[in-house]
């Protein structure tokens, strides 16, 4: 287990529902959860969940300048499959995950010191939701 807690991001999220779950994902490891606020979710959640705390928002320069090493999971070509793969030495590393439909915005992947993918097996399933994902990133990286 890493001795620092590894930071999830969650990047273009769109479900207020999708965010509360990557919230409890990330508090079962200890975990703070950040979020890049693509798509508007930060007015989604509170329109959605009224009472709870405002989402803790992250924007690409700051994952640049304060987290290190990013581990960005998506399924692309070359990817780094999750198991087996070991995270190694950091400051402050970050676990970033995109939007189901469309992965991780295009700025992030050059920023990124890793990009991992989960294996999928499935012929007609390309990606799991995207709560589950961070589950399984942060479970095999913790």
């Amino acid at each position: 287990m890493t001795s620092t807690p590894l930071t999830l991001v969650g990047d273009g999220i769109e479900n207020p529902w999708n965010a509360r779950t990557l919230l409890h994902a990330a508090a079962m490891f200890n975990s703070p959860c950040l979020f890049r606020d693509r798509c508007k979710l930060a007015q989604a959640w509170t329109e959605t969940i009224p009472g709870e705390l405002p989402l803790q928002v992250v924007s690409r320069e700051e994952l640049v300048r304060n987290y290190s090493p990013i581990v960005a999971f998506d399924n692309v070509d070359g990817a780094d499959n999750v198991y087996g793969f070991r995270l190694g030495r950091g400051t402050a590393p970050a676990v970033v995950l995109g939007n189901e439909r469309r992965g991780l915005g295009e700025d992030l992947l050059p920023i990124a010191h890793h990009v991992v993918q989960i294996p999928m097996v499935s012929r007609r399933l390309n990606s799991l939701n995207v709560a589950a994902a961070a589950a399984v990133a942060l479970y095999y990286l913790s």
